[in-house]
């Protein structure tokens, strides 16, 4: 897991927090912006960026390169 120190920061925590620490403030800042959708998906793609899930930026771009699965091969057209 590489620990980028701007996602920490949103998450407010040191460069020295370990799994436990980033669930616990990931839980606890969204459940305090729940109700701010910006600030929510802020929290949400710095958690998972640094738990190490795709998050749907990343998604996007794969389909814009062309990644489609196990059929990457097949071209349409």
């Amino acid at each position: 897991m590489q620990k980028n120190p701007q996602d920490l920061s949103v998450l407010g925590l040191s460069e020295t927090a370990d799994i436990e620490q980033i669930k616990k403030a990931g839980t606890v800042l969204m459940k305090r912006y729940r109700d701010n959708p910006e600030k929510l998906d802020e929290v949400n793609a710095a958690y998972n960026r640094l738990m190490g899930y795709s998050t749907n930026e990343e998604k996007v771009e794969e389909k814009k390169k062309g990644a489609s699965g196990i059929f990457k091969f097949l071209k349409k057209g």
